[in-house]
């Protein structure tokens, strides 16, 4: 599962250059997934994938897909009266 994961991520990045950030799969994946690697989902990993990963239906995710989901910055800024705002991009 590991292997078919990173070729995806690889490819993703060959295609688009950059690296995904999220990989969608299913359930049964996972499982697969933390059963193969089971020191990859400890407090304390040995190693990081460097993706978030989103659990989806059977239906929705027959095979694992990898994706880049644009992060929300959020940057402070001063009003004329002096109160913080939070504004995001």
């Amino acid at each position: 599962m590991l292997n078919y994961i990173l070729q995806q991520a690889q490819r993703f990045e060959r295609r688009h250059g950059i690296s995904p950030n999220v990989i969608y799969m299913n359930k049964d994946h996972f499982l697969e997934l933390s059963e193969e690697l089971p020191g990859l989902f400890c407090e304390t990993p040995d190693i990081h994938l460097g993706f978030r990963i989103a659990i989806l239906s059977k239906e929705a995710m027959s095979h694992p897909q990898v994706a880049l989901i644009e992060q929300q910055k959020t940057v402070r800024v001063r009003s004329l009266s002096s109160q913080s705002q939070s504004v995001r991009h």
